[in-house]
This record gives structure tokens, C-alpha cells and sequence, in this order.
């Protein structure tokens, strides 16, 4: 998917309790230029375990291909090695999962030297779980045990460069800590900015601080973060975007880009960006929440959810006090507080800027 735009077929079981989103996946592949020419989900209860999908809609598969001429498959779910070689074979075009697409889209956006060791380390570790299951085919039947022995070296040559990867990204986590460190120091309060990739954070960031942000309507558009000084009503704190979510986020980047993720842990407050405008923004939440709680930055934090891109239900700044949107109850439940804004119009900047310093000045 490079610079022509490449044909793509997307493939998707949906077992009983699966909640596929597959405009999610379709915005990935465009966002390395691929065109989504057709889409195949078939229903059933578990993974065919030589073909991801069973061997009708295989067959119905290949009358796609005839018919639209995809020359790329990408699988909704992560596949083995089996499944990709087995799928490639029985319809003659490249065959990507998922975690190959974000892969893909992280590799072209890292621009730091953090972020590139980030990525790399994500691919590395990507690769090492499909190397995992070829052994067997990878063998010469003529020259028994070569292909294995072959297959070790590649094994421990990655091993030893996601060791050294590590190790590196382990010293810069240590640089970050002691910024952090001096930041407090200095009475500097900081807020980390959390949400899903397209939600609006890099506009939020830019709409508060006045500063030059990149922008592009594309998932994962930056992948580093970025901390700016807020003034507002005579005092100042931090504010630092972080990568963004998606849903099913592969666990070897959540893994990877635990250095970066780690400023929302030591942030003095999570400011929690949803793009109102999804259907599933529920959903994104609540994946938010569960990815946070596992790198411990989300029990005993500061929360505000923000509410952003509220100018797609009302056309005046005025109509706010009287918007009303059925709210979940879950945010209620959870007794977090949150506010509707329009980060690109800059509507209710203001009023989030107080909630803020508020919050900063609560006492735990």
C-alpha cells in the first residue's frame, strides 16, 4: 500500500460474542493508502485453524477476487502462520491481519528516535510470535534439521536485538522519569491527554496552548508525544498528548509503547478526549479504561472526560447549555466528571480550562 492505491479485500469472522468494527480496520488500510474493494464476514463459532475462514467462504472469496481483482487480503483477526501461507496460496494475493496494518502505519509515522525504537521493537516482537509456528515448513525435506537450525539463528538474533531494544528504550524511560522528577520539582502540575487515535487530542492540544500542533484526520497521525504549558487565569500546567487507542489494540505495541503510554501514569490528571460523534464511543471508553488499568495509571488518578466534536449536533456555541445527550450511565456510575466541547471551534475552552485547574487543586 504505497503510493498507487493498492485493492484491498477485508476478511472477518464474527464469533457470538465478537463486536467487529470494521469501519475501524477499513480507516487503517486507508490510512496507507489501500482502497477497500470488498468486505467477507462469515459467522461461526471459532477460527478455522487452517484458513481463518471456513472452506465455502473460502471459495466465495475467491469469486471476489475474479470479480474485483483485490491484490491484498487483511483479516480482521490476528492470524498464524499457517492460516497467512495457507490463504495466500488458495488465492494468489498478499495476506495481512490487523496487527500487520498498525504495524505498517506506526513504521511510517515515527518520526523520534524513541518512537523508532518503539516501533521496531513492536515488529520484532510481531515477528518472533509468527516464527513461533514454522518450524515444521520450514524444514527441508532433503536436508533434515536445516531449516529448523536456520530458524533458531533468526530466533536468537531477534531475541537479542528486542533484549538490546529494550534495554535502550529502559535508559530513555530513566531520562523521561528524571524530567518528570524535576517537573514536580518545580511545582510544574501536568495533565496527560488520553483517547482514541482521531478523537481529537492533537486539535485539543493545539486549541489549548496556541501552539503549532500537527494535524491530519488519520489514525496514529503522530506517535510522539508532546508536552506544552497552559496559562489560564494567572497559573500554568502541563499538558502532554499521548499515542492514541484503538480497539483490540495488538498487545505487543501496548508492550512497546509502555514508555510513552507511561506519562498518563505519572500525570496529575487523565483528561479523557471521546469523539462524541462515534456510535461506539461507549466502547472506545471503556477500552481506554481497561489498557490504562493495566499499566496502573487509572485507579487513585484524576479523571475529567471530554466530550469533543459536539459542533456536529448543534451550529451555535449558545445551544451548549441546552444540549442535551443521552449521557450513559456509565460515566454517572463511575461519578467521573466530563464536559461537552468543540475542540475545533474552540466552544467551551474556557470552562474546561477552570475544570482543570480545579482538579489540579483538589486535594486527593
Amino acid at each position: 500500500m504505497e503510493n498507487q492505491k493498492e485493492k484491498v479485500a477485508i476478511i472477518a469472522v464474527k464469533r457470538e460474542k465478537d463486536n467487529l468494527d470494521l469501519e475501524e480496520l477499513k480507516g487503517l488500510i486507508e490510512a496507507l493508502n489501500g482502497e477497500v474493494v470488498c468486505t467477507l464476514i462469515q459467522k461461526r463459532k471459532n477460527f478455522d485453524p487452517a484458513t481463518y475462514i471456513g472452506k465455502g467462504k473460502l471459495e466465495e472469496l475467491k469469486k471476489l477476487k475474479e470479480h474485483y481483482n483485490f491484490e491484498t487480503a487483511v483479516a480482521y483477526h490476528k492470524l498464524t502462520p499457517s492460516q497467512i501461507r495457507n490463504l495466500e496460496e488458495a488465492l494468489n494475493v498478499k495476506v495481512l491481519d490487523k496487527s500487520d496494518v498498525i504495524l505498517e502505519i506506526f513504521k511510517r509515522r515515527a518520526k523520534t528516535k524513541i518512537a523508532k525504537m518503539q516501533v521496531e521493537l513492536a515488529f520484532l516482537m510481531h515477528k518472533l510470535s509468527r516464527l513461533r509456528g514454522k518450524g515444521i515448513y520450514l524444514d527441508n525435506p532433503g536436508m533434515r534439521g536445516k531449516g529448523e537450525t536456520l530458524l533458531e539463528i533468526e530466533k536468537r538474533s531477534i531475541k537479542q536485538r528486542i533484549y538490546k531494544l529494550r534495554k535502550e528504550i529502559e535508559d530513555l524511560s530513566r531520562h523521561y522519569e528524571l524530567t518528570r522528577e524535576s517537573r514536580k520539582k518545580q511545582g510544574f502540575k501536568t495533565v496527560a491527554i488520553v483517547g482514541y487515535t482521531n478523537a481529537g487530542k492533537s486539535t485539543l492540544l493545539k486549541a489549548l496552548t496556541k501552539e503549532d500542533v500537527f494535524i491530519k484526520n488519520m489514525p496514529f497521525a503522530t506517535l510522539d508525544t508532546k508536552t506544552k504549558k497552559v496559562y489560564h487565569k494567572g497559573k500554568y500546567f502541563l499538558v502532554t498528548d499521548t499515542v492514541g487507542f484503538i480497539k483490540d489494540l495488538p498487545h505487543e505495541l501496548v508492550a512497546s509503547f509502555k514508555a510513552t503510554l507511561e506519562e498518563s501514569k505519572y500525570s496529575d490528571l487523565l483528561l479523557i478526549v471521546i469523539d462524541i460523534t462515534d456510535k461506539d464511543w461507549e466502547t472506545q471508553y471503556r477500552t481506554v479504561k481497561r489498557v490504562l488499568k493495566e499499566l496502573k495509571a487509572w485507579d487513585n488518578k484524576k479523571k475529567l472526560v471530554v466530550l469533543n466534536k459536539v459542533d456536529n449536533f448543534i451550529s451555535d456555541e449558545k445551544d451548549l447549555e441546552n444540549f442535551y445527550h443521552e449521557i450513559c450511565s456509565l460515566l454517572k456510575k463511575e461519578n467521573i466528571p466530563y464536559i461537552f466541547i468543540s475542540a475545533k471551534k474552540g466552544w467551551n475552552l474556557e470552562k474546561l480550562k477552570d475544570k482543570i485547574l480545579e482538579l489540579l487543586e483538589e486535594k486527593s
